[in-house]
């Protein structure tokens, strides 16, 4: 099923075409224009729900590349009723400019290993957006999408309901690709305060502490003030060499050579991370006509 808001939609001639291909019963396009909350996606996903037949729901994202055996994947682990939802890492790719491959970092090289980090370690549990399996009955014991269409980030909404239920929340060893399609620099920019803005929101406390493990703009500011001293010099070379070599390992890991050719930009990420503070609170947090 595909899902759009506009009835010109650019896409809706090539799903129209794969319908043709594959036949209605196959696939179902969706179009309703629905306004229930501040959640585009959500609104979106509303008019597909409306269309949906069977009680499991996969959501994926438009921009992701699933493989064949993703759903059967996927699914699997709703064969326990203990299990409220399941989700998958995922990782970005295609970076063709230099903000792409910004853009490519912060989620490749920066999100993920948090992600990773707090599920092994039991810190905290993810449900991630581009990729959620879940029962419709599930889902409508936790208030159905309606009761997200105003939670600007309802993945971690999703989450959040399905573990204060008791339910498990599954992070399979399965990463899914997404593109990363930026027509300017601009787009990078407003896309990476959208983040921002919206991780705040939804964990403002946490969100700040993340200040104290952003070593590397820190160990920059410390030897520039202290670029004498050669321990200044030897911290910034700890810090850099920590900082390089566990993304290398994670992109080793998921078998990711495109952030392996971008880590040189990965100091450049790291810095502008600390130049989105100052924008958290503005009044427009609108980001792709959501």
């Amino acid at each position: 099923m595909y899902c759009v808001q506009d009835p010109q939609d650019p896409a809706l001639p090539i799903v129209k075409k794969l319908q043709a291909e594959f036949g209605p019963e196959k696939i179902i396009v969706a179009v309703h224009q629905i306004e229930q909350g501040a959640n585009g996606k959500v609104n979106n996903l509303l008019g597909g729900l409306k269309l949906a037949k069977y009680d499991i729901l996969v959501i994926s994202d438009s921009d992701t590349n699933l493989r064949p055996d993703y759903l059967g994947t996927i699914v699997s682990p709703l064969g326990d009723r203990l299990v409220g939802c399941v989700t998958t890492p995922f990782k970005l790719t295609q970076a063709q400019t230099w903000y792409e491959g910004l853009e490519l970092l912060t989620i490749n090289a920066d999100f993920m290993p948090s992600v990773l980090f707090a599920e092994v370690t039991g810190a905290s549990k993810a449900c991630l957006g581009p990729s959620i399996a879940i029962r419709r009955s599930t889902l409508a014991q936790l208030g159905g999408l309606v009761a997200l269409a105003d939670y600007l980030v309802e993945d971690f909404e999703l989450g959040r309901r399905v573990w204060t239920r008791g339910l498990k929340m599954v992070l399979l060893p399965y990463v899914i690709e997404a593109v990363v399609d930026l027509g300017q620099w601009q787009s990078w920019w407003s896309h990476q305060t959208y983040w921002d803005q919206n991780t705040y929101l939804a964990r403002p406390v946490p969100f700040l502490a993340t200040v104290i493990i952003r070593a590397v703009p820190f160990a920059l500011l410390f030897t520039f003030c202290h670029w004498s001293e050669p321990w200044a010099w030897l911290i910034l070379f700890i810090t850099l060499a920590t900082r390089y070599g566990t993304a290398a390992i994670v992109a080793q890991e998921l078998k990711d050579g495109e952030t392996i050719r971008y880590l040189p930009l990965l100091l450049l990420r790291d810095c502008f991370g600390l130049v989105f503070g100052p924008y958290l609170f503005p009044n427009d947090k609108s980001c792709g006509g959501a």
